[in-house]
């Protein structure tokens, strides 16, 4: 049974990424990038006008283009500090309305934060599901605690239910 979704998704995970949605992403890539994605055999294929592609490089350059698909992407506002600058807080409240404003912690420290990230302590022998629930820059933190036995961690990491 073909579920490319979800194939989508567990490419990004590989680099270190959590789609929002694999629906969108997979939608976007085939409307707007001309790409027919598969899934036939248990491996994910992407050819685009008709040319296989390599993988990596197109989901990167999909990163590059649509950062707001993915959890914890550069520019995510989740305290009222990420937006230090007035004019960009009006055109946020504008955009997003005032509830939502006002819904959002001062900062990480703020009592309410917890209910927007909760705090993270990376595990050696943490699940996948928790592995993908990270942002890039705590999975980055992670790595670079691990060292030199990162890579196979990782892998680890992504082996277990």
């Amino acid at each position: 049974m073909s579920d490319r979704r979800n194939a989508v998704a567990q490419a990004f995970a590989v680099m270190g990424l959590k789609v929002r949605d694999a629906a969108t992403v997979l939608s976007t890539l085939e409307s707007q990038h001309q790409c027919k994605v598969s899934d036939e055999g248990g491996f994910l294929s992407i050819e685009q006008n008709g040319q296989q592609v390599n993988i990596p490089t197109i989901l990167q350059a999909y990163l590059k283009q649509h950062p707001a698909d993915f959890v914890g992407h550069v520019g995510e506002v989740r305290y009222k500090s990420d937006v230090p600058d007035d004019k960009a807080k009006v055109a946020l409240i504008r955009e997003k309305g005032i509830d939502w404003w006002a819904a959002l912690p001062a900062t990480k420290d703020s009592p309410t934060a917890k209910d927007v990230v909760k705090p993270v302590i990376a595990s050696t022998q943490m699940k996948r599901s928790e592995w993908l629930q990270l942002t890039p820059k705590e999975k980055t933190a992670a790595i670079a605690s691990w060292e030199d036995k990162a890579i196979a961690i990782v892998q680890e990491i992504n082996a277990r239910r």
